[in-house]
């Protein structure tokens, strides 16, 4: 389990842990003012929620139901990841608890992320001793995130917070890569085929964009997906896959979370969809241990990277904005008609003799 611990205990052992000559030092090396505490800009909660679903103390991907991105543990953080997506949640949550210093523990890999984002969000780290790699990495991020922009210059942003700007620097957008182009093209044409409205057009094809970021895409139209034997091979386990006619013939994509995906979107054979692999996710298996026969003889549980998909249904895209649009629409106006032959609504007494009082004072 990854964790980020509040630090202000673990420094402070550490200070303790010192020699009284080494205390001295410290306290002269450092300029003896009262601690300046972290800014906390006012929309850390609103960054946090349009992030991740807020369920009490944990913290769910928005892309992934039911799957926990981060725990709040009161003085502990805990997630079972190393996306730096959700290390940099991790942060703003930290930031969010008014927390000063942190202490980090896990993988090496979640800590080399988790310290160079606690760094870059200038929060004091204990618990992980940085690479030369490490360093660089950091010195090559302040170069950009601290370059003064033309507000900082004219003194209306001096202080500009830099966790804010590291989100920034994170949400910074790279250009579609040619697949994505193909995708959305793709997606244009069949847009034009259903004959939809400009503006949904735009609306369809806005939504496409985000989706269809990525690590790798296959876009194609559904033969047939299922699960079976890896590679269809017999000895290996199952998965589940999806088998495409694609522009370069028919290609065939094997993950186990192809499955959570296509029923997400609701696919069936013959939809022209993009298959999005988001990310990788470290999950735990059990592998069968076999003798030297081949006979399985017991199983072990093994850390492995599992790929996460996101299946865009090309032809079921925009079709519930689409839907609503058409009711709103063909919907009735609901508006008063005069008849003669209705019963006339009798008048409220009260009101009625109310006006009559006011009729006779103004002499009317």
């Amino acid at each position: 389990m990854n964790e980020i611990t509040a630090g202000t205990a673990v420094f402070a052992e550490r200070e303790s842990a010192s020699s009284p000559k080494e205390q001295e030092t410290t306290r002269r090396r450092k300029p003896q003012r009262a601690a300046e505490p972290l800014r906390q800009p006012d929309d850390v909660g609103a960054a946090l929620r349009k992030r991740f679903v807020i369920a009490g103390a944990k913290y769910y991907y928005r892309d992934r139901e039911e799957t926990i991105a981060f725990e709040d543990r009161g003085t502990r953080l805990t997630t079972e990841w190393q996306d730096p997506n959700v290390i940099h949640g991790m942060m703003l949550r930290a930031r969010e608890k008014g927390w000063s210093s942190l202490h980090i523990k896990g993988t090496e890999a979640f800590k080399a992320e988790a310290w160079l984002q606690a760094k870059l969000a200038g929060f004091e780290v204990a618990g992980y001793q940085p690479r030369a790699l490490d360093e660089a990495k950091l010195a090559d991020r302040l170069k950009d995130i601290l370059r003064p922009s033309s507000g900082d210059r004219e003194g209306n942003q001096p202080h500009r917070n830099v966790i804010e700007k590291q989100a920034s620097h994170q949400r910074r957008e790279r250009p579609f890569t040619e697949k994505q182009q193909v995708a959305l093209k793709t997606l244009e044409a069949i847009l034009l085929e259903r004959g939809e409205s400009p503006p949904m057009r735009d609306a369809v094809l806005a939504e496409a964009k985000a989706r269809l970021r990525g690590d790798r895409i296959i876009v194609g139209q559904v033969r047939e997906h299922g699960i079976a034997h890896f590679e269809h091979n017999p000895d290996k386990e199952k998965s589940y896959y999806v088998k495409l006619d694609t522009a370069q013939g028919v290609k065939e994509v094997w993950g186990t979370d192809l499955a959570r995906a296509l029923e997400n979107s609701d696919i069936t054979t013959g939809d022209r969809v993009a298959l999005v692999q988001k990310r990788k996710e470290p999950v735990v298996v059990q592998v069968a241990v076999r003798d030297q026969q081949g006979q399985v003889t017991e199983t072990t549980p093994r850390t492995v990277s599992r790929n996460v998909w996101d299946v865009v249904n090309f032809d079921r895209l925009g079709e519930r904005e689409r839907h609503e649009t058409v009711r709103t629409v063909d919907k009735d106006p609901i508006v008063p008609v005069y008849d003669r032959a209705a019963a006339r609504q009798q008048p409220d007494p009260v009101l009625a003799a109310t006006k009559h009082r006011e009729r006779e004072r103004d002499g009317r």
